[in-house]
């Protein structure tokens, strides 16, 4: 039987405000007409001039009184009201007023009608009309009710000028700390909270913080407090002179966290650049070092603070220096990215081969290159290995004896230049199948026997023949298979003989023969 909180909250708040008196009116009169009772709650405000009262907000109008509405007058409700504070609706029917005849036209006749001013010094009246039976003592304490939260809203009003047309949300404390008056501002961030919640907007330890700004006579900043969602940074500033604290703050929860963001992403990117073993650096765009990650040092024999300020191209190899510097700069200037291959001196004096991937940072108005960013990694080693294969590439092509590779599943993927004379097999021509390159004893042979002696004592050797696919008759060979590790790990083996030889080989991404799934050099899967 009592108005909803949540209604009764938002008048309050719009009281506070000093919104325009029609919708004070509406919204304590929709607070009201959320009880079951009440069929109507109307509110109208006093006009001294006229001398009647008159509707405020959206309420359905009365009907107009009988009589010459010129005439019209409420001033004996008006006294009378004032007196008493509160009439049922009989005894206003019963006055000599222009409202009873409007009540009486309207068929309005079971209620009250209590003495409310929404606005401090202008007289008001709120008609609640409810159903049969309804009893009337519940609508005196629906007037107590209001009368109380308005006194206390009045009094929160009293204070300071400043507070009310700060944009910022605040509010003033007294020396303990318990609120004293609120801010159009802060009843908007309150929403539909109750007023009780107030507090847990403002930090925790505030009570002391007010304590201490009275008892310094300074103001406190950036005091960090979190409601549910909500990050809010509050100033205490002190007046000494009524012996309270203006307390306001802003809404930084964006900026909070984006910084809590930001704080993570950095310590993120230094335990990345502190722990990678490639070397991150910063660069002038005329190739001046501005910064770089502690793997210098591991690289290159050289800490950081070192590198700061010299020129990479002091580190560059001379014969590299002319070709790499201009084409550099060209690429970052006009496609904005850039990777070389080039040798760099240690610390030490020797040359690492460096593959260096570059970034521009570009200004942001004028497009201008103003530095670098560069990763840099060691691929001396990939280097070395590269080389190592191609000299080996070199002898393979021109060795004298037949050199065959096979895959797994035992399709010849090679055959060096020696071998294709041998077998009268052009460039052009498919290769062929170990079933059309030797007999099938042959093949049984180096299936149960060469894969596995080769991988166990290292080398194994037989006689066979190897087939021309075309026809004709087979070359005698002297096959032998030498055992190796190739240098991704996989098993190689290798086979030869004079001019009456032959030479096999594991292709070096095939797995070791004589296992699961293995084949062998010159036959089908074991």
């Amino acid at each position: 039987m009592t108005p909803t909180p949540v209604r009764l909250h938002s008048w309050l708040r719009l009281q506070r405000e000093g919104v325009p008196m029609a919708a004070r009116a509406d919204a304590l009169c929709r607070a009201l007409q959320d009880c079951p009772e009440v069929r109507r709650a109307v509110y109208l405000s006093w006009q001294p001039l006229s001398g009647i009262y008159s509707h405020e907000g959206g309420a359905q109008h009365f009907p107009p009184g009988q009589g010459d509405p010129v005439l019209a007058s409420d001033r004996l409700l008006f006294e009378t009201l004032t007196a008493a504070g509160r009439l049922d609706l009989a005894q206003v029917r019963r006055l000599d007023c222009w409202l009873a005849g409007r009540l009486r036209r309207a068929a309005i006749s079971h209620g009250q009608v209590f003495d409310l001013a929404l606005q401090p010094g202008q007289a008001g009246l709120l008609l609640v009309e409810v159903c049969e039976g309804v009893s009337f003592d519940w609508l005196g304490w629906v007037r107590d009710l209001l009368t109380t939260l308005l006194s206390s809203v009045n009094g929160m009003l009293r204070g300071s000028p400043l507070l009310g047309h700060d944009p910022q949300p605040g509010l003033l404390l007294d020396a303990q700390g318990r609120p004293q008056e609120f801010n159009a501002a802060l009843l908007a961030l309150l929403a539909e909270k109750p007023l009780t919640d107030v507090l847990g907007f403002l930090p925790v330890n505030h009570r002391v913080l007010v304590r201490a700004c009275l008892d310094q006579q300074r103001a406190i900043e950036g005091v960090e407090a979190q409601f549910e969602d909500q990050v809010l940074i509050w100033t205490f500033i002190p007046d000494p002179q009524d012996n309270r604290v203006l307390a306001r703050c802003r809404d930084a929860t964006v900026q909070v966290l984006a910084e809590r963001e930001a704080a993570t992403a950095r310590r993120l990117y230094r335990l990345i650049i502190e722990n990678t073993t490639d070397l991150i650096s910063r660069h002038s765009p005329d190739g001046r070092f501005l910064d770089a990650s502690p793997a210098s040092w591991t690289l290159l024999g050289y800490w950081p603070e070192e590198l700061r300020g010299q020129m990479a191209q002091g580190l560059f190899h001379g014969q590299d220096l002319a070709s790499l510097v201009q084409r550099a700069r060209d690429a970052l200037e006009q496609d904005g990215y850039h990777t070389m291959t080039y040798r760099i001196r240690h610390r030490d004096g020797h040359y690492l081969w460096f593959e260096t991937a570059s970034r521009a940072i570009r200004e942001t108005y004028t497009g201008t290159v103003v530095e670098v960013v560069s990763v840099s990694r060691d691929i001396t080693a990939r280097v070395q290995a590269e080389e190592n294969n191609r000299r080996l590439a070199e002898v393979v092509e021109a060795n004298t004896d037949p050199v065959l590779f096979i895959d797994p599943d035992g399709h010849v993927t090679y055959l060096n230049p020696a071998a294709r004379r041998i077998l009268g097999i052009n460039p052009p021509q498919p290769m062929p199948s170990m079933e059309d390159l030797f007999a099938s004893a042959d093949l049984l042979r180096l299936q149960r026997q060469g894969w596995a002696a080769a991988e166990r004592d290292g080398v194994w050797s037989t006689d066979a023949r190897l087939l021309p696919p075309a026809g004709g008759a087979g070359v005698p060979v002297s096959l032998v298979l030498l055992a190796h590790r190739a240098a991704g790990g996989a098993l190689l083996l290798t086979g030869g003989a004079g001019h009456d030889r032959t030479r096999t080989a594991r292709d070096p991404a095939a797995p070791p023969p004589g296992r699961t799934g293995a084949h062998g050099a010159a036959g089908h899967p074991g």
